[in-house]
């Protein structure tokens, strides 16, 4: 009697059965499995170089595409908020922010940069400060002024700026798809761990699904913006994940209305599709550890 037999035997006696036989894929080629890498809130020139580099020795060897999930760019000198001294200065910001992104594509293969709320706060002090005939004008004569994220990215042939998804007259900035993976820099917060990305993922199936803004289903939603991180597997069997920062913390922070209740998380999300499909074993957020 050969061990097989024996230990077949055994299950059979115990009530299990027998091994189920390995799957094997029927013909033709296997879907390929891409890495991806979704790392948000930057903030340069908060950034926290540290993470970014450990970002680049970790990740960026197998890495199919690097998504920037909003906000590289902190952008504080076109801040409508009032300022008691003086952090940065414009030059400086975009100096830090290209500097950042020219070594992130020098590493990495391909990169994607999701617009965030920081991002685009020189074309909302600009929309309330010119009147709309000179921004009419900026759009048309230098459009780089009301997106610095262009302007960056000019010159490098493996970094991609993402395009607004449009339906009728709407423009949705904030998402990015890759298969049934969605990355938002939604400006939705909460105190509850992982409820903002649970809130981006209910809005997904009860909108933007059916209005045809993404393709269902989406089985991995990650959300930026919140600086903060989680993962859990919520609603509509999706992976709903809050997707850290990579910056260091600023000085609104120190504010008596305590705006962070919770810590901020360093760190950066992996993803692995196999021909478009989220693997929910591998995918996990990566906390920085200096």
């Amino acid at each position: 009697m050969t061990f097989q037999t024996a230990y077949d035997s055994y299950r059979d006696f115990i009530g299990l059965g027998s091994l189920p036989q390995s799957r094997k894929r029927g013909p033709g080629r296997p879907p390929k499995r891409n890495k991806i890498v979704v790392a948000g809130d930057l903030h340069c020139p908060w950034q926290h170089k540290e993470a970014i580099v450990s970002l680049i020795s970790e990740e960026s060897a197998d890495t199919d595409l690097l998504v920037i999930n909003g906000d590289l760019m902190d952008l504080w000198s076109a801040s409508r908020w009032r300022k008691q001294a003086q952090e940065t200065d414009i030059q400086t910001e975009l100096a830090e922010s290209q500097a950042t992104l020219c070594l992130l594509a020098e590493h990495f293969k391909k990169i994607v940069v999701l617009g965030g709320n920081h991002d685009s706060r020189p074309s909302k002090l600009l929309s309330e400060s010119l009147p709309l005939e000179m921004m009419t004008y900026l759009r048309i004569v230098a459009p780089h002024s009301l997106n610095p994220l262009q302007f960056l990215a000019h010159g490098l042939s493996n970094v991609e700026i993402a395009e607004p998804i449009r339906s009728d007259h709407a423009e949705f900035g904030f998402l990015y798809q890759v298969g049934d993976m969605v990355c938002s820099h939604a400006e939705t917060y909460s105190r509850i761990p992982v409820k903002a990305a649970g809130t981006v993922s209910h809005w997904i199936n009860s909108f933007a699904i059916p209005q045809g803004v993404v393709r269902g289903p989406v089985r991995c939603v990650i959300q930026a913006h919140t600086h903060q991180a989680g993962l859990a597997l919520g609603d509509y069997g999706a992976m709903q994940i809050e997707g850290g920062c990579l910056c260091h913390t600023e000085s609104y922070v120190g504010s008596a209305k305590i705006m962070t209740p919770r810590p901020w998380a360093v760190g950066w999300t992996v993803v692995y599709q196999d021909g478009g499909k989220t693997d929910f074993r591998s995918s996990r957020f990566i906390p920085f550890q200096a």
